[in-house]
């Protein structure tokens, strides 16, 4: 099913009121709470390139290899953490798999180009460069898509926290 931007329970749901905000509803706290945990995991991801290499960010004679290694840990968990959020934050009560993670191709085809684009810039000699980025090893993969996962999971399970505190009620 392609997504056409028609939601087919749309009638069952309460009509928003004529100048309520963007914000109403929760919108406010998502976009905080989202925004903070992406900037916590991506200072962590930060962080963690130096301690992968067994540096900190206050050692005075760290290598420029390990400065660029956290800095690119930094950048694709930044990337891969917006990118991901992007489809939790679709729907405020459905999950992605009640609205179909596949249902907006286009909205998948821009994660891709977006991961795309990232491996380009950290794979092609003359953007590395540009950036100061490098190629991550496994471990640094690894751990940057787990990191870039993050805030779609506590988004999806905060939803279903709701929606199950909705049936109790």
């Amino acid at each position: 099913m392609v997504w056409t931007g028609e939601t087919p329970d749309v009638m069952k749901e309460h009509p928003r009121k004529p100048k309520e905000s963007f914000f109403a509803g929760g919108g406010v706290l998502q976009a905080l709470g989202g925004g903070l945990m992406i900037g916590g995991l991506t200072i962590f991801a930060f962080w963690y390139g130096y301690y992968e290499h067994e540096a900190s960010p206050f050692d005075k004679n760290v290598s420029p290899d390990i400065v660029e290694y956290a800095r690119t840990m930094a950048f694709m968990v930044l990337v891969a953490c917006q990118l991901f959020y992007s489809l939790a934050v679709r729907n405020s009560k459905k999950s992605i798999f009640q609205i179909g993670l596949l249902s907006n191709k286009y909205l998948i085809g821009a994660i891709v180009l977006g991961l795309l684009l990232q491996l380009l810039i950290i794979t092609i000699p003359p953007m590395q460069e540009a950036f100061k980025l490098r190629m991550l090893d496994a471990k640094g993969w690894m751990v940057a898509i787990l990191l870039g996962l993050v805030p779609l999971i506590v988004n999806e399970s905060i939803k279903r926290f709701l929606r199950f505190r909705a049936r109790k009620s």
